[in-house]
């Protein structure tokens, strides 16, 4: 038993240097790695430089404004050119040149719609950018969370460990039995599996932020603390999510306006020059209009155009109450979280360092056995990890709360 208070005192300044931190660091979590590079702000940075959909929007956008110079729809000219005999033997000419000037109304009416088209681009590039983001930032601090719980469960290893030693040493000076060696044996055996597991989730979680976040370089570690997020001042729904939707309201509401347009009435002019020879040539300009008098299908596309604005009419509301409905879930869960963190989960984490003291201090006056003291310590690391897990999720809901209000 000398063996063991003699290792205890030792083990107790180490546990107890370590709780030290513990206290410091738990009240926001600041969880260091070593050897790290890469942060949170830098997964969202990378992601908005390289995720090849972001390119795809830029060839988007950049499609949409060749747009803007094809809605000007001027028809082909056409040249004619006669050779034959009017009044004598003698060769004459027809010539005729004539131009319509198209659907006015409607071409001005296109280029609106391609100019709504390329602020449509654009904003669907910036909730793609808002999206990704949000994509990023969650699996960063799930990545993190797993880092921090095997630190735990490292630390609460390698105090095991240490006990185990000190329980063969008893085991050896017939002070315990098998039995209470194969206890201690087994707790080191479970722990070991777990610890296992969970260097497995992590590896798994940093391989997924650096797929979504489209990092070339597999071997990244963290380089800041795994924080408390705040909660959001404002809790609105974002509008930005709802701008691309109210954009396709426009330009349907435009594509309408092209339709009816290209009912009207187009404008022509034209000049000829006729020879009839011996004696005349005649030449003059001509103006004309050309009337739809078949509409039927003309009508049939302002029907459909009609149709698609109701849709997009459909879409918009639909989304605005889902985002509202998900607002107010994703909010109840955030401060569900948020109180717990702020009352039972401190009292835990306060809790686990009473406990660890009253133990350190009874197993060393000889009051608790090994065993005692081990319930004792597991019940501690038990209150951190859970600690722990309820500040992932609330960074969980808080990331997803971010996304939707401004």
């Amino acid at each position: 038993m000398k063996i063991i208070k003699k290792s205890l005192i030792k083990m107790k300044n180490t546990t107890k240097s370590l709780f030290i931190v513990w206290i410091f660091v738990f009240p926001s979590i600041m969880l260091i790695a070593q050897g790290s590079v890469i942060g949170p702000q830098d997964a969202v940075n990378l992601v908005l430089e390289n995720h090849p959909e972001l390119k795809m929007s830029d060839l988007q956008f950049n499609l949409a404004e060749t747009k803007f110079d094809q809605a000007r729809q001027v028809p082909a000219t056409s040249f004619s050119l006669s050779i034959g005999q009017t009044n004598t033997s003698l060769i004459d000419y027809n010539f005729l040149v004539n131009q319509s000037l198209g659907a006015i109304g409607a071409d001005r009416k296109r280029r609106n719609v391609a100019l709504q088209e390329v602020v449509l681009a654009n904003q669907q590039k910036n909730v793609k950018e808002v999206q990704l983001a949000n994509r990023v930032q969650k699996l960063w601090f799930l990545w993190s969370y797993f880092a921090a719980r095997s630190r735990i469960l490292d630390r609460q290893l390698s105090l095991y460990e240490l006990l185990e030693e000190k329980t063969q040493a008893q085991f050896d000076a017939g002070e315990i039995d098998r039995l209470q060696l194969s206890i201690a044996n087994s707790k080191i055996i479970q722990l070991s599996r777990l610890i296992s597991k969970g260097k497995a989730e992590e590896e798994a979680a940093g391989n997924e932020l650096a797929t979504a976040a489209w990092i070339t370089e597999r071997n990244i570690q963290i380089d800041t603390q795994l924080v408390i997020l705040p909660f959001p001042a404002n809790l609105e729904v974002n509008e930005q999510l709802l701008r691309p939707l109210e954009q396709e309201q426009l330009i349907a509401e435009a594509q309408i306006q092209v339709s009816e347009k290209e009912l009207a009435p187009q404008w022509n002019f034209g000049y000829f020059n006729q020879s009839i020879r011996p004696d005349y040539s005649l030449q003059g300009i001509n103006i004309g209009t050309l009337v739809p008098l078949f509409k039927k299908a003309g009508k049939a596309k302002i029907e459909e155009d009609r149709v698609r604005k109701m849709i997009a009419d459909q879409r918009f509301e639909q989304t605005r109450q889902e985002l509202s409905w998900q607002l107010d879930k994703i909010e109840q869960i955030a401060i569900r979280y948020n109180n717990y963190l702020r009352g039972p989960a401190t009292q835990l984490l306060e809790e686990s360092g009473r406990l660890r003291s009253l133990a350190d201090t009874q197993l060393l006056a000889g009051e608790i056995d090994f065993f005692q003291y081990l319930q004792s310590i597991d019940v501690a690391f038990q209150n951190e990890l859970e600690y722990l897990e309820a500040v992932n999720q609330y960074n969980q809901a808080i990331i997803d709360l971010r996304f939707l209000v401004r």
